[in-house]
């Protein structure tokens, strides 16, 4: 009896769980760390999505898809080059700088004669984040079945968002990103992520960190001409960010240590949580809060 051929889809699926680990583990050594290697995972997987669909690969199997990782990460070196150029040609000290860009393919016989044959050597897996491969995971399936409610566990993302963000990521206006990102380590737990881009002028125009499972950005202002604003600018903020840890009175207790200064201190009784009200020393207004039990 002829096996039925198995769907190119459910296939993919398949070897997302299979190949994870190895493709993300290859990128976080190759490509510079966990920020980049979460960008270059994501653009892998959907790059075979998109060769499912077109019907342009013959066989899945782990040792095309590290094909597509390397490219992906080839393609990030040429980008990153291009970018470093452009910001030496603005401030007027343009070079050649290294070039970090490998072959796409192995020469002939398998021999690399680049002197980045670092592409093709072997690499520990390693695991992502938990919440990351859940968002991609969710992300494939909904690029996949489209037609298919099944697969749409979350109605409200769309299959064009990054994997590693909410719906909605807050973007805060800060006087000193650099001050800024301190403080959210010190007292929140923040991570940051990648790192800063910093403006000819020495300002920081886009950081990122991560606080839990959210990401926060944030950029140095004021900055008038791009309506970019700060709390201490406009004297005060109107909006305000929630934020769970394990234990509310130690994290305010810090915070204030470091510069925060007290609005409400914690209690109990309100929407099943502990929680109290700060004011980072950037003017941003923070609930910090601890769930109890009904």
């Amino acid at each position: 009896m002829t096996r039925p051929a198995e769907d190119p889809r459910a296939a993919l699926l398949g070897l997302y769980e299979q190949a994870l680990p190895r493709v993300f583990g290859y990128l976080v050594q190759r490509g510079g760390g966990v920020a980049v290697a979460e960008d270059l995972t994501a653009e892998t997987f959907l790059a075979a999505v998109a060769a499912v669909r077109d019907g342009t690969v013959e066989e899945l199997t782990p040792a095309w898809l590290m094909s597509v990782a390397r490219n992906k990460l080839v393609d990030h070196w040429r980008r990153a080059e291009r970018e470093r150029r452009s910001r030496a040609r603005h401030r007027g000290a343009a070079g050649p700088g290294p070039r970090r860009v490998p072959p796409r393919l192995p020469g002939r016989g398998g021999v690399m004669s680049d002197p980045l044959d670092e592409l093709f050597e072997p690499t520990r897996p390693l695991d992502p984040r938990p919440e990351f491969a859940d968002a991609l995971r969710r992300r494939l399936r909904r690029a996949l079945y489209p037609e298919d409610a099944t697969h749409q566990e979350d109605t409200v993302t769309s299959a064009h968002q990054p994997a590693d963000l909410h719906t909605v990521t807050p973007y805060l206006g800060v006087s000193d990103s650099r001050a800024a990102i301190a403080f959210y380590v010190e007292a929140f737990g923040a991570v940051p992520v990648g790192e800063p881009i910093v403006m000819p002028d020495g300002s920081v125009g886009h950081a990122q960190v991560r606080i839990g499972d959210a990401m926060v950005f944030m950029a140095d202002g004021p900055r008038p001409e791009y309506h970019h604003h700060t709390p201490t600018s406009l004297g005060g903020s109107t909006a305000a960010f929630m934020v769970y840890v394990p234990d509310v009175d130690a994290v305010y207790a810090r915070a204030l240590e470091l510069g925060a200064t007290a609005d409400r201190p914690p209690e109990s009784g309100r929407h099943r949580a502990r929680a109290g009200w700060l004011i980072d020393p950037f003017g941003h207004r923070w609930n910090i809060s601890t769930a109890e039990d009904p």
